[in-house]
């Protein structure tokens, strides 16, 4: 990728990210607690000055709710559903609490029946 693709490639960047932050009433600080990095690389990131590792977009992606490509610049247009992420989020992780629950009472169960 020659400098001037880059370079579009970090302003849409980070448009993306100062959009998707507002919208989730987000702080830099905030995104930096939540994904393990820097304040200092998010910022970096919101002014357009570099670009996010691999590792470092999907952990935005993921705690964003949004696709690593819409990110990335990608034509595709946001989803209005995906504020809806979250609660998607909630009920997949309900599900493996619920299970683990399960698993755990069952394990119970049969050391006190072993008495």
């Amino acid at each position: 990728m020659n400098n001037q693709g880059k370079n579009n490639t970090s302003v849409n960047f980070s448009l993306r990210l100062l959009e998707i932050m507002k919208r989730r009433d987000l702080t830099q600080k905030d995104l930096a607690t939540l994904t393990d990095l820097s304040q200092g690389a998010v910022s970096k990131y919101l002014r357009g000055v570099s670009l996010p590792k691999s590792l470092e977009l999907y952990k935005m992606s993921k705690i964003l709710g949004v696709p690593m490509e819409w990110l990335m610049g990608d034509d595709e247009p946001l989803c209005e559903n995906a504020d809806d992420y979250w609660h998607q989020e909630a009920i997949r992780l309900k599900a493996k609490l619920d299970m683990a629950v399960s698993t755990l009472q069952g394990a119970l169960q049969s050391l006190t029946s072993q008495k």
